[in-house]
């Protein structure tokens, strides 16, 4: 949701802006993404006068309908905490008015400010806009599940007990309340769907069925606490004979963002990407770099089936590093994403755009499912900034988005060189 103000001369009435802006008004409020009713403003006065009726909840967008508006634009930008969408067009002096507020407010990265030329464009501000916004609402009222502590071997996850900057709750559940509800859990109704969704597979029907009673006890865990994402310390689950690799692939082709082995900064990275997309997405391991062709391989154990190109060409194999239980196998598309990761005090992030060029590659020496992706920055630079271990990977390129929530979250994007 987000308030709406239009800036326009004291030389011109309301009735004039509307008309000139008919188009673009009856966009937003038909858009629903409106949360209050519009500020018409065109002196100091009615400036003070709205201001006290903007949700401080949502960001704004502020229509700078004509020249003569930067004072008001100064007196709502310093006013506000949250995002502020400055949008200017070729029509009386908003360009203009728009770079001498985008001047005087060059070092505020929670100022964005866009030129349109015709209504696709204004759409396409806008949505972008609500959609970063509404992304950061959503996430600063997560509740994020850490079922088991982070693996030892994830030594930034180490002690983490908030998300920086960021309102999410964290919630610290037993891993062992995994197992004691699989102990108790009869049914297995979803491993019929999975038998039937996947063709080809290489363990026992027992072990699909096992893996039904670990996802039920995980859904059963995030229903309980209302979980909005979470992670498992899943290796503990080893010494019962089974994995979460299925579960966590199924949830998260449920909307339920899921990683493994507690690594609560990559699992707040799949977060935001997910809240960024309605998208699935997958976290894991670099493999391995080319320097050549400046690309790196990720493979992991765990991927949304959703995001496969083909179930038909997928199978049900085992846990890669134990053998054990079912993990999933097969080829991702061969398109453009985006691979992100969240660091520091959750305030720096490193991505970057590429192509997936390889997939399916069947190294017995990896993780189960596999792809190549030459990605668009110096790869050794890449390597050489990263934030930690596991990787998130996105479909489609997905920067523009990220630099406005890393803007309007004050989150430090470190940047390599292109390729």
């Amino acid at each position: 949701m987000i308030n709406l103000v239009v800036l326009f001369s004291s030389f011109e009435v309301e009735t004039q802006i509307n008309n000139r802006l008919n188009s673009e008004i009856s966009y937003l409020i038909n858009s629903k993404a409106v949360k209050s009713k519009i500020g018409w403003i065109n002196s100091v006065d009615k400036f003070h006068d709205f201001s006290t009726k903007i949700d401080e909840n949502f960001a704004t967008v502020a229509i700078i309908a004509s020249g003569g508006t930067e004072e008001y634009a100064r007196l709502l930008v310093e006013s506000n905490k949250n995002p502020i969408l400055i949008l200017a067009n070729s029509k009386s002096n908003s360009l203009a008015a728009s770079l001498e507020i985008l001047a005087y407010f060059r070092d505020n990265k929670k100022l964005k400010h866009a030129y349109y030329e015709n209504m696709s464009e204004f759409e396409f501000f806008i949505n972008n806009f609500v959609l970063v916004n509404e992304s950061i609402y959503k996430i600063n009222n997560s509740k994020i599940g850490m079922i088991g502590n982070p693996s030892n071997w994830l030594l930034t996850s180490q002690n983490v007990n908030s998300l920086g900057k960021f309102k999410s709750e964290l919630i610290e559940i037993d891993v062992e309340e995994i197992s004691r509800k699989v102990d108790v859990i009869k049914t297995h109704e979803i491993s019929t769907k999975i038998e039937t969704d996947y063709k080809t597979k290489c363990i026992p029907t027992i072990e699909i069925k096992q893996s039904s009673k670990v996802y039920d006890a995980i859904k059963e865990i995030s229903e309980i606490n209302k979980l909005d994402a979470l992670t498992v310390r899943c290796f503990d689950l080893l010494k019962y004979n089974y994995t979460a690799c299925m579960a966590l692939s199924i949830l998260n082709d449920e909307n339920i963002v899921s990683g493994c082995e507690g690594d609560i900064f990559a699992l707040f990275t799949m977060l935001v990407a997910n809240k960024l997309t309605n998208q699935p997405v997958w976290m894991a391991n670099p493999a391995s770099i080319n320097k050549k062709d400046n690309s790196l391989i990720l493979a992991h154990c765990t991927i949304p089936s959703k995001m496969l190109n083909s179930l038909d060409e997928s199978q049900l194999t085992t846990h890669m590093e134990s053998g054990l239980s079912v993990a999933i196998q097969g080829p991702l598309k061969k398109q453009e994403v985006t691979l992100m990761r969240i660091g520091g005090n959750f305030n720096k992030i490193l991505f970057t755009s590429g192509n997936i060029v390889e997939t399916d590659m069947r190294d017995t020496q990896l993780c189960r499912t596999q792809v190549r992706i030459k990605i668009d920055v110096n790869i050794q630079e890449w390597m050489n900034n990263s934030l930690g271990n596991h990787q998130i990977l996105v479909y489609g390129n997905i920067t523009n988005l990220l630099t406005d929530f890393c803007n309007f979250t004050d989150i430090e994007i470190i940047n390599c060189s292109k390729y």
